[in-house]
């Protein structure tokens, strides 16, 4: 009595199971490798969120002590 469970008991002796062990030795690899992906664009995108967001703040600071400057000094070339 022979029991079949799906794709993962191909017969690799036919056509179509030698198909199917195809892409399975094909996609198996496949997986992990593009989660690792997804992770990396995930921490990626994160990493730049969290960059762009104090660069702004510099920009302000900046733009703040340009202007504390001009009162300071009455020079208006500091803008």
């Amino acid at each position: 009595m022979e029991i079949k469970a799906g794709l993962c008991n191909a017969d690799p002796i036919t056509k179509q199971g030698k198909r199917i062990q195809m892409a399975q030795m094909l996609c198996i690899p496949l997986v992990p490798i593009i989660i690792l992906i997804v992770q990396a664009c995930l921490s990626l995108a994160d990493s730049v969120a969290t960059k762009v967001r104090p660069s702004a703040a510099h920009l302000h600071s900046d733009f703040a002590v340009k202007i504390n400057a001009a009162k300071q000094f009455g020079i208006a070339q500091c803008l």
